[in-house]
């Protein structure tokens, strides 16, 4: 994996975000990076509550969102180089994102399993760990939606549009 973000501190993250020099890092990085911290304190409030949870799954997920860090910002890059033209490259930016989603909700849904052991010295801790799942899947769908004016009529969006409208299922069913 090449390491764009992963290794930089917190500071240097935030200023590469808000630095208008490079278009990247941005949106993605930053719900990878929510998603990551999310799922960080939902070990955090399992652990301390000492619940059962799938920490393999967890930490699978945890790699899944620290490659999709630098993935978003290789990704955009590698179109920009292409003036967004290419459909292999352009499918990144949209399937960077989906696989941000996927792994948000997929930590959301071990997450519901664990809800009512959580002790109360960390539901504050396990409440934040979902917002910032929930906040990371609608920054997810934000970007898809975004990224469509990149491609031509239905190439590869069809079912891109079904996980989407599942994913937003899900999340109306988690309020």
């Amino acid at each position: 994996m090449i390491k764009i973000i992963i290794e930089k501190s917190i500071q240097e993250f935030s200023q590469l975000i808000s630095s208008t020099e490079e278009p990247v890092p941005a949106g993605g990085s930053t719900i990878a990076t929510t998603a990551l911290l999310g799922v960080s304190l939902l070990k955090l409030a399992s652990k301390v509550s000492k619940i059962t949870i799938d920490l393999e799954k967890l930490e699978q997920i945890e790699k899944n969102l620290l490659q999709a860090i630098d993935g978003d910002v290789q990704a955009f890059k590698l179109n920009q180089q292409k003036q967004f033209k290419d459909l292999q490259t352009l499918q990144l930016i949209i399937d960077i994102p989906l696989e941000i989603a996927k792994n948000s909700s997929l930590a959301l849904r071990l997450a519901s399993q664990i809800k009512p052991d959580i002790k109360k010295s960390v539901r504050a801790d396990y409440q934040i760990a979902i917002f910032n799942l929930r906040a990371s899947i609608k920054g997810a769908l934000a970007i898809i939606d975004s990224n469509y004016q990149f491609f031509t009529a239905d190439e590869c969006i069809q079912q891109v549009r079904k996980e989407v409208e599942e994913l937003n299922n899900f999340l109306l069913k988690q309020k």
